[in-house]
């Protein structure tokens, strides 16, 4: 939630970017993973957790790790932008894309688990590689759910951009109108920063996760495990982040910070009378047929199917196990729980027009150039209200903003006219290895654009 992997890749201690801590991978090398299981830390060595021998099926890069389950069309279900209809992997003049190529270069660097759907107008392609548990042999459910991390801004997003077409809200309001008192101290300043300055990531405020004391409690096998289901109320996680002067006045600049989407989940309670993920599935979850999406509040469990989350805390090669997780600590930055479908269904609904009218959409399509850490993984890149914005290699522009938490990660974008979505979500995340942040980075973001680059199905 609170930075990529690619951030990561160029600046290992700093949380920053798109959606989730510092989160990237890394292998121990040739020897079997160890597995620390759900109520067991993952050590350094010598190993304490229980080793998984390695099925048959091997990718051929690390053979510890279980083999890739190919690529198969959807067989199609009606979703909230229509029918989907059954298709081979697009393909074009000039142009072949192959879907499980990337799919498989994505595990082939050591994911448990990798699945991506694109969707163009209903017509449906989809990949899978790895397995739904390390060691096994089952392959991840074509309706898996995962934590989408950051994801979860667009949706709060669109949310507020709905009650300001309504007037219950202005996203020229200031904080301080919504929330008196909360953001005061140390030179913080609620009444100088609007909700546009929120949604935008221009408050200046300090991001909650980069504070020392809170990170000591997740940034390792140990902390984590203790820790992982501890409830935080939004009030306290504002809390820490007000104890920290601002980085810089409200509007002078972009900086990403986590502490603004928890404020903006506190606008719409005060705003609505009901809790943001409450207004999400009334205005968005529900409106276009979301099954597959859920906020799970103080429950630390995922709905099924879902593939077990594993990250990597070091650089041992040991995977623990973070399928169990109280996400309150995420809360409106980034708690939902989703699948690659139904993400698709929501950007390309929201880049169509369906959700939003015409000015509220121009607004959130508004950018400001993003930081130079950002600007290394997204050139020219650019922020609006809760969505990223970057050129095409094939021309144009795409709209896209992943999500990474500990365990999961999910990494999208769509076509600026919202006719093509894609989306691509794994079951394996880790805070420590900038070079595996930057295979991992580098890897979906090709996925990406070659999805949306592609052909249309059919020609």
């Amino acid at each position: 939630m609170a930075t990529t992997r690619g951030a990561v890749s160029t600046r290992v201690a700093r949380t920053t970017a798109r959606a989730g801590l510092a989160l990237v991978l890394t292998l121990g090398g040739p020897a079997a993973p160890v597995l620390a299981g759900p109520g067991a830390a993952a050590p350094g060595p010598p190993p304490r957790a229980v080793a998984q021998p390695a099925p048959a099926e091997a990718v051929a890069a690390h053979p510890h790790l279980a083999g890739s389950v190919g690529a198969h069309p959807d067989p199609g279900r009606a979703n909230g932008l229509g029918g989907a209809r059954r298709v081979d992997a697009p393909q074009g003049p000039g142009h072949s894309y192959a879907l499980q190529a990337d799919v498989d270069a994505l595990r082939a660097i050591g994911t448990v688990g990798v699945l991506a759907e694109v969707d163009h107008g209903g017509a449906l392609t989809r990949a899978r590689a790895g397995v739904t548990v390390l060691g096994g042999t089952e392959p991840l459910d074509w309706g898996s759910r995962f934590r989408i991390g950051s994801t979860t801004k667009t949706f709060v997003a669109a949310t507020i951009l709905q009650l300001d077409a309504e007037r219950v809200l202005s996203t020229e309001d200031t904080v301080e109108r919504w929330l008196p008192g909360l953001v005061s101290g140390r030179g913080n300043n609620g009444g100088a920063i609007t909700v546009r300055h929120l949604l935008q990531h221009t408050s200046g405020l300090f991001d909650y996760v980069s504070d020392e004391g809170f990170l000591a409690t997740i940034s390792t096998p140990e902390a984590f495990l203790a820790n992982r289901f501890v409830t935080y109320t939004p009030q306290q996680l504002v809390r820490i982040a007000v104890a920290h002067p601002p980085r810089f006045a409200p509007g002078a600049r972009w900086d990403y910070s986590n502490t603004n989407y928890i404020l903006a989940g506190l606008i719409i309670e005060a705003a609505t009378g009901e809790p943001w993920a409450a207004q999400v599935r009334k205005r968005i979850i529900r409106p276009l047929g979301l099954s597959g999406t859920t906020e799970p509040g103080t429950d630390p469990a995922l709905p099924a199917p879902h593939p077990r989350g594993y990250q990597l805390f070091g650089t041992d090669g040991a995977y623990t196990d973070t399928t169990a997780h109280n996400m309150t600590w995420g809360g409106a930055a980034g708690s939902l729980v989703s699948t690659p479908r139904d993400v698709n269904t929501f950007l390309r609904a929201l880049m169509s027009g369906r959700l939003l009218p015409p000015a509220q959409l121009a607004a959130m399509r508004t950018t400001v150039p993003i930081g130079r850490d950002y600007q290394d993984i997204w050139p020219g890149g650019g922020y609006g209200l809760g969505i990223f914005r970057t050129d095409l290699p094939c021309g144009g522009v795409y709209w896209h903003h992943g999500g990474d938490v500990i365990g999961y990660s999910d990494t999208n974008g769509v076509t600026d006219d919202g006719a093509r979505s894609v989306t691509v979500a794994s079951s394996t995340n880790t805070f420590s290895d900038p070079d595996f942040a930057r295979e991992s980075v580098a890897g979906t973001n090709r996925l990406v654009r070659n999805a949306l680059c592609a052909a249309p199905p059919g020609r």
